[in-house]
């Protein structure tokens, strides 16, 4: 993700088309309720990492 810094509304689509993805698998699953549980695929790995890029100013500027 740090590599795409630069690039956070292509990074946003690709992890947008990722979760896409994943919660169409989930739904198909026995268990959908546990989706983003253990952060065990990539792109709830991704997911993580860019919601900190994204509330990175805030944090920095208001709540930290």
């Amino acid at each position: 993700m740090i590599i795409l810094m630069n690039k956070m509304d292509y990074a946003t689509e690709v992890l947008r088309s990722l979760l896409l993805r994943l919660v169409d698998k989930a739904v198909d699953s026995k268990h959908p309720q546990l989706m983003l549980r253990r952060t065990e695929s990539v792109v709830e790995k991704m997911l993580t990492n860019w919601m900190a890029l994204c509330l990175y100013g805030y944090m920095k500027e208001h709540a930290g």
